[in-house]
């Protein structure tokens, strides 16, 4: 076996945790809005708060778990997980369900670096990419399997369900945890401290061409996020309770199974600056195709080609930032990549309340609603000048973009 025995159990429960989210996560604007019955605005910046959230504390939890090591980590993660899970099935109301969403990111953040932490410690020196190539085909089939099981759940028995489903999958990976897996670094090692992870992120940031960068590129994470912030209201109002748009957002993990590779090979000797501008203008693209009368196929398309748009942008991404970094701080240079994640998600989330609440509100479908979309992919063209001219900028001061 080339891999591991922890590799592919490291795998496993990551499957298991991606299933539990995701599940979850594209039914969380119904759940705040339908269910517990927050307005448009306050469930997008509920929402764009968690997400957020995601993406800036595993950087921290990464430091906690080199000290109680990445099993007592998990562990961890997967009790805040139930809880949070639990808490949402059992007590759907506007007092539990923030504290409910905090449980879940926090114990979300103690995964996210545990688990690619296994996958990099546990795969061979020549077969490091072949693992994450692995660990990354799992997250979307994890994410395939969530989206699949929201919509019956939903339809047939309420979107609490869906949470408890989550929880109960929580209490198998937990499991998973308690009797197969075992840490794969040393013990209790001290790691750096949370000061010194702030310290160096702080570093990092204060790194202008660095900076301006991740603030450029969150303008493709707040179209991204619209495939679950706004998306599911907005077929679900146009189109009528009989749509799944849990089945339709499946599209895009779908395409990354299939696509990823053939389309990072036909990009390979695109410069990365030129690649991440190719992805967002295919987002946004995406966003015109949602401005027309709202149908299924028309959805579906657009869906896919959000993927596509993934594909171009995202490994060029982690790329460039990669390149960015000076010798030794790599590690620290692709954390602070997910600031980008962080900014589109808190925006995005805001952008998608007010979107909503203006063009497609919970009181009834608006002739104008396909309207919204021009304000996206208005952000997209946007973003897409903004990265050119850094590109040129880039390319005068270095000598190649």
């Amino acid at each position: 076996m080339i891999f591991p025995r922890l590799f592919w159990i490291a795998n496993g429960i990551e499957l298991l945790e991606r299933f539990a989210y995701y599940g979850m996560y594209i039914a969380l604007t119904l759940y705040l809005s339908r269910l517990v019955g927050f307005s448009d605005m306050e469930t997008g910046a509920i929402a764009g708060t968690f997400s957020a959230l995601l993406y800036i504390l595993p950087s921290l939890c990464g430091t906690l778990a080199d000290r109680i090591t990445f099993r007592n980590a998990l562990l961890t993660a997967f009790s805040l997980l139930f809880f949070g899970y639990l808490l949402m099935g059992l007590f759907p109301s506007k007092e539990t369900v923030i504290i409910a969403l905090a449980f879940i990111a926090l114990g979300g953040a103690f995964v996210k670096p545990t688990i690619s932490g296994t996958v990099s410690r546990t795969s061979p020196p020549d077969r490091a990419a072949q693992g994450f190539s692995i660990f990354y085909l799992i997250v979307n089939i994890g994410g395939f399997l969530g989206k699949t099981l929201a919509y019956p759940m939903r339809i047939h028995f309420g979107i609490q369900y869906i949470c408890l489903a989550s929880a109960g999958l929580a209490v198998l990976a937990f499991a998973a945890v308690f009797f197969f897996y075992r840490d794969p670094g040393v013990e209790g090692r001290a790691g750096k401290s949370p000061a010194e992870v702030l310290l160096n992120l702080w570093r990092a940031v204060t790194n202008y061409r660095l900076l301006v960068f991740l603030i450029l590129l969150s303008g493709f994470h707040t179209l991204y996020i619209q495939m679950y912030f706004t998306l599911p209201l907005y077929t679900l109002r146009t189109l009528g309770d009989k749509i799944a748009p849990e089945w339709m957002v499946n599209v895009n993990p779908l395409m990354i199974v299939i696509f990823q590779l053939p389309v990072t090979a036909l990009l390979r000797r695109m410069k990365p600056l030129h690649s991440i501008i190719l992805g967002v203008f295919i987002i946004s693209f995406a966003m015109f195709i949602f401005s027309h009368r709202p149908s299924v196929p028309l959805m579906l398309i657009g869906i896919a080609t959000i993927a596509l748009g993934e594909m171009a942008m995202a490994p060029r991404a982690l790329e460039f930032v990669s390149s960015q970094a000076p010798p030794g701080q790599t590690g620290v240079y692709m954390g602070c990549y997910y600031l980008s994640s962080f900014f589109g998600n808190l925006f995005g989330g805001l952008l998608a309340g007010a979107m909503l609440t203006r063009y497609c509100p919970q009181e009834g479908f608006r002739g104008d609603a396909p309207l919204m979309w021009y304000y996206y992919m208005g952000i997209g063209l946007l973003t897409i000048i903004l990265l050119w001219v850094y590109s040129r900028r880039t390319a005068a001061q270095a000598g190649k973009v």
